[in-house]
């Protein structure tokens, strides 16, 4: 008797070949390679293993003279829990898409979706002005930055291209392009090549910053966001030659669930590392010595403010990702969001009382208007 034997698709033989290496990952980190992370530690470790934790984590030699080796152990662990995790959520995602006809149609809707040209249209100018609001006084900082040029210590891929900090005439010009491929992105004027020179210059003037020994979060959001402008912009163009009042929306959407992923992230960060702990009154109190306010201060006094306001945050983070499956919860979250990092700067002097990772919400919501989103053309 002969079996029909149904055939796995491509996608899900390659989700599990990934889930196969990753499992291959993590015997091999826990029987042999976690012991080399104490060798690079005390600079014993093989030359390329040296090489690769010193490409990954440029800080590294830094930061081991501030942190016991403990410190790095527990980072390389979760780096490989967090590796398993992604290839188990994976493999149900795939799955799911897979053999639940209901969930692939609604995966399929979602990313095969449309939305109106309009709606694209007020993203494109809306990043171009985030651009010139944050970005505006970056040759100044820059310039000042070269006259530290000694401690410039290129990041990948600059180390590998072998690029040198810019003159300050360079400078003015990288900046002077970068500002007028905003204003061209404003005025709707070769949007493609427009929003593709702000990306490039964007991240470029950006890594430049980063290679003074400094990592810094506060673009995360908007630079995850800037990588698919270009694509959406491509996308918009393509709409306005075919004369479409509609535009594909998958660029879109991804931006949003990047957005909800830092969150989602950052909140599943507190647990992994820190558990149930990170709700021990004692560690907010912690935080709030070392970064001192005036607020702060007189919250610190209560044991109720230390446990409900990092309990706040940590619901927060890791429900913001309910926004890709449910999203009119947008309209709880971005308040939330605004809330909790409008408490970030008044409780730990962190960020202001504006910043890209509040403004970059605008990409959550759809501004289409309302008789349009009723009757699309």
């Amino acid at each position: 008797m002969i079996l029909n034997k149904r055939k796995l698709p491509t996608h899900l033989k390659l989700g599990y070949l990934a889930l196969g290496l990753i499992l291959l990952l993590l015997v091999g980190y826990w029987w042999e390679w976690r012991h080399w992370v104490a060798l690079a530690y005390e600079q014993k470790a093989p030359h390329w293993f040296q090489s690769l934790v010193q490409t990954i984590y440029p800080r590294f030699g830094v930061e081991k003279q501030r942190f016991p080796l403990d410190f790095f152990l527990q980072k390389a662990d979760q780096v490989m829990l967090r590796f398993a995790l992604v290839g188990v959520g994976t493999i149900i995602f795939l799955s799911l898409r897979q053999f639940q006809s209901s969930f692939g149609k609604k995966v399929r809707h979602y990313w095969d979706g449309s939305t109106s040209r309009l709606n694209v249209s007020w993203h494109l100018r809306g990043f171009a002005g985030l651009m010139l609001l944050f970005t505006w006084d970056w040759y100044f900082y820059l310039k000042n930055l070269e006259q530290a040029r000694v401690f410039y210590a290129p990041i990948f891929p600059y180390r590998l291209l072998q690029l040198p900090f810019p003159a300050p005439h360079w400078l003015l010009v990288f900046c002077g392009v970068f500002w007028l491929a905003n204003l061209a992105m404003l005025a709707k004027i070769k949007v493609f090549w427009s929003s593709t020179l702000s990306v490039f210059f964007f991240i470029l003037l950006q890594g430049y910053m980063y290679c003074f020994h400094k990592l810094d979060h506060t673009y995360a959001t908007l630079t995850y966001v800037a990588l698919l402008v270009p694509i959406l912009a491509w996308y918009y163009e393509k709409s306005r030659r075919q004369g479409c009042s509609q535009a594909a929306a998958w660029p879109w959407r991804m931006m949003q669930i990047l957005i909800a992923l830092v969150y989602f992230q950052a909140g599943l960060e507190k647990l992994l590392i820190g558990g149930l702990e990170w709700l021990n009154p004692q560690n907010f109190r912690a935080y709030l010595y070392m970064h001192p306010t005036t607020l702060g201060a007189w919250l610190s006094q209560s044991d109720f403010w230390c446990v409900v306001l990092p309990l706040g945050a940590l619901v927060t983070q890791l429900g913001f990702i309910s926004i890709i499956f449910y999203p009119r919860l947008k309209w709880l979250f971005i308040p939330l969001g605004i809330a909790f990092h409008l408490s970030t700067y008044l409780l730990l002097g962190i960020g202001w009382y504006y910043s890209p990772w509040m403004l970059v919400y605008l990409f959550l919501v759809d501004w289409t208007p309302t008789q349009q989103k009723n009757n699309p053309k």
